[in-house]
């Protein structure tokens, strides 16, 4: 189900919150939060109050706070919280490790591997307009609780710098703004998580309790049936508001079927939107998504499967709707 890590408060401002949500945490706007916290090595005050977060293999910068039933204003259930951009779970692959010296004070600072666990204020100011966008629609995705600006984060060596200080040292880009996003899902696991028996078992387990469903009547086979016809349906919507995705890989879609990580998330522009490439691209990468999927569970008859996810989008579709005889 993945490690725990440590992590520690660090100096923070929360500057939004939804107020659409009816949510079992307290944040207020223009105060601190303690879950304002960035993950550390080894925290160098031995009265630092430590927090460990739950984090999964190929979630790179975003662990898991809690599990916890609430739903939104819609009736949308959820249950898994995580944060967002509280600092890098691994390196990514290429990372230079740079070593850096502060001038005045000699003090070192390793630079390479943190960096790419922050989040920056535009691509969370993204996902949050998505997702309460999308919502409306009547997607199935995440929804954004609050976002969080961090004013320290946590370097290699475990101490605490400011921002200013961190660009001033070339950890960040000068035009990095650093956030936490808080982020509540059904299950936080994606298809990527999938061929662990633990996280499929409990999406399916879930899955069954939302359609009303005996969970031990609910069989793979009915699971995947239903994910494929569901991920179609999730695919038309976006499609249909004028939107493409542009990123439906494994990682973006959950198994409890929501399509997340919306910060990619663009305005389709082209004038002929029925035969437009980023459309396809974006059927094609969902496709893909779903072999995955299937060949890690063993499906041999996954093209049948695939066949259900056309069906869905295409009867789904309001464009293709619009062409037909």
């Amino acid at each position: 189900m993945g490690e725990k890590l440590p992590a520690i408060e660090v100096k923070n401002e929360v500057v939004w919150v939804n107020h659409d949500v009816e949510m079992p945490f307290n944040f207020e706007e223009d105060k601190s939060s303690k879950i304002g916290v960035f993950l550390t090595p080894e925290p160098k005050n031995e009265q630092e109050s430590i927090f460990h977060v739950r984090v999964m293999d190929n979630h790179f910068r975003s662990a898991l706070l809690g599990k916890v039933v609430f739903k939104d204003k819609e009736g949308n259930l959820y249950r898994d919280v995580d944060i967002k951009g509280m600092g890098a779970v691994t390196s990514e692959p290429g990372d230079l490790q740079v070593e850096i010296i502060e001038k005045g004070s000699g003090k070192k600072y390793d630079r390479g591997k943190t960096p790419w666990g922050f989040l920056d204020w535009g691509y969370a100011e993204t996902d949050r307009d998505m997702s309460e966008l999308f919502i409306k629609q009547g997607l199935r995705t995440h929804r954004a609780l609050a976002i969080i600006r961090l004013d320290e984060i946590v370097v290699e060596n475990g101490e605490k710098i400011s921002v200013s200080k961190a660009r001033k040292l070339e950890y960040i880009k000068y035009t990095t703004e650093p956030v936490i996003e808080v982020r509540a899902f059904g299950t936080k696991a994606r298809i990527t998580d999938g061929i662990n028996p633990a996280l499929f078992k409990d999406a399916k387990h879930m899955v069954a309790q939302e359609l009303g469903e005996n969970p031990q009547d609910f069989t793979d086979e009915k699971y995947l049936k239903w994910f494929a016809k569901t991920l179609g349906e999730q695919v038309a919507i976006i499609h249909n508001a004028g939107f493409i995705h542009r990123y439906l890989t494994d990682h973006n879609i959950t198994l409890d079927c929501r399509i997340v990580d919306l910060d990619s998330v663009k305005k389709n522009k082209a004038k002929e939107l029925l035969y437009d490439k980023e459309m396809i691209k974006d059927i094609y990468q969902a496709i893909s998504s779903l072999v995955v999927f299937y060949r890690d569970k063993n499906i041999v008859n996954y093209r049948g499967l695939i066949g259900d996810f056309l069906d869905s989008y295409i009867s789904s579709s309001h464009l293709v709707a619009k062409v037909s005889p």
